[in-house]
């Protein structure tokens, strides 16, 4: 039985990198974002917690920062780029799984 899927997705913040490995659940709904690797400065990183904002949030639910997801002054790039990889990763699974499940 598939559990979900999920994917990492590494971006630059401002001038070093992030990775972001983002979970999802057999119907599309987000399950977990976390950082797994920032080189940044620790001042940018998102508090504690920040990230469940992403949790269940479905194919129908905006991924927007700024809009669906609240930015964090002083983080806001990281915040950015983390909501990037959340709309990335979740394309992604709608584009390679959800086809399949409906037989297209």
């Amino acid at each position: 039985k598939i559990l979900g899927h999920a994917g990492l997705h590494s971006a630059k913040v401002r001038t070093k990198d992030q990775t972001a490995f983002v979970a999802i659940d057999p119907k599309g709904a987000i399950v977990s974002v976390e950082l797994i690797a920032f080189y940044e400065h620790p001042e940018y990183l998102p508090p504690k917690g920040w990230n469940q904002v992403f949790v269940g949030k479905n194919m129908r639910a905006g991924l927007k920062s700024g809009q669906d997801i609240p930015i964090i002054t002083g983080s806001t790039l990281t915040t950015e780029r983390l909501a990037q990889a959340a709309r990335i990763i979740r394309g992604i699974w709608q584009v390679k799984f959800q086809k399949k499940k409906n037989g297209s």
